[in-house]
């Protein structure tokens, strides 16, 4: 289980609530199209594996792109599309040179995940439980995924 390293805000600020959660769903819609360039370049990333942990991956990052869009749906309730709001400002890092930078490319992009996931179980905890438990069930994911990269990088997979 994943431990929250921030401490719970004195008070639930909706505003600031909906702002991490289209941040969140804009690094999901990263992390997941990372993953699919190492799916894309297959013959670049040869070991199966690797191939089974990217597309495992980017499923579960689009996973929860769609949960964190059902989100911000919970909190705006005013009809708007999420789904345009949560892609504005969505910048790809640039194409990797090897398969190193483009798992260096994931780690830092499933740390963001992560940051903002500890972030928002920060925020509504003891305000919006749902958001607290989608928000605390994606971070122990992110948290899988970050350590599976990392041993990928290390060499140990």
């Amino acid at each position: 289980m994943a431990r929250i390293d921030a401490l719970p805000f004195p008070d639930y600020q909706q505003a600031q609530v909906l702002e991490v959660l289209k941040k969140a769903a804009r690094n999901e819609l990263i992390t997941c199209n990372l993953y699919q360039r190492i799916e894309r370049n297959a013959p670049f990333y040869q070991h199966p594996e690797l191939q089974y942990l990217a597309s495992a991956a980017c499923q579960e990052d689009w996973n929860h792109y769609e949960i964190l869009l059902t989100c911000i749906e919970h909190i705006q309730q005013d009809g708007r599309r999420p789904h345009n709001e949560s892609v504005t400002g969505f910048i790809m890092p640039p194409v990797a040179d090897s398969p190193e930078t483009l798992l260096g490319q994931i780690k830092q992009a499933e740390q963001h995940s992560i940051a903002f996931q500890q972030q928002l179980c920060a925020m509504t905890m003891g305000y919006d439980y749902k958001l607290f438990d989608h928000a605390y069930m994606l971070l122990n994911e992110n948290m899988q995924h970050n350590e599976q990269v990392n041993d990928w990088l290390r060499g140990a997979a």
